[in-house]
């Protein structure tokens, strides 16, 4: 992905977040630049689940704010953070265990950037061949593994 702007790919400011009344993060602040790989470190219950969950819209920031490609999305709703490119592939798979390799990846398209199902099923199956060997198989029926491989390109679908 290409940023569209000259500041960083994705930015947090001053974030707080949590659930209900529970407070979990405070005053996170992180700058992603293109092309950057970034990776939150941190032992069970320090917030990393939260933070990503800030940022895909699930959790609701009660402080700071996160800009992607210089455009505010603090609070969006998680489907227009799809939209925008941002996807969340979280632990456990949660991939549809009675469906088809094929129909997981149906499932999950929802057409950003224009481009087709056939496209982004291509590049799914050029980065996990396995996939593609196994697109008519039940995604229950396969290591977890490739499981875990399927999970990673539903999150490319969408």
């Amino acid at each position: 992905m290409t940023s569209t702007t000259s500041g960083p790919l994705l930015r947090i400011a001053g974030l707080s977040s949590g659930y209900g009344r529970v407070g979990v993060l405070e005053g996170i602040s992180i700058d992603v630049d293109p092309h950057e790989i970034v990776v939150i470190l941190g032992p069970n219950g320090a917030g990393k689940t939260t933070l990503l969950n800030s940022v895909s819209g699930v959790a609701r920031p009660t402080a700071g704010s996160i800009a992607f490609e210089g455009r505010d999305i603090t609070g969006m709703r998680p489907e227009q953070v799809v939209r925008l490119g941002i996807t969340h592939c979280p632990e456990g798979r949660q991939i549809f265990q009675r469906l088809t390799v094929e129909e997981n990846l149906v499932a999950a398209h929802i057409g950003r950037g224009g481009k087709s199902f056939e496209a982004l099923r291509a590049e799914v199956f050029e980065l996990f061949p396995v996939l593609k060997e196994r697109r008519n198989g039940m995604a229950s029926r396969m290591s977890g593994g490739q499981q875990q491989m399927l999970a990673i390109g539903r999150a490319l679908m969408a």
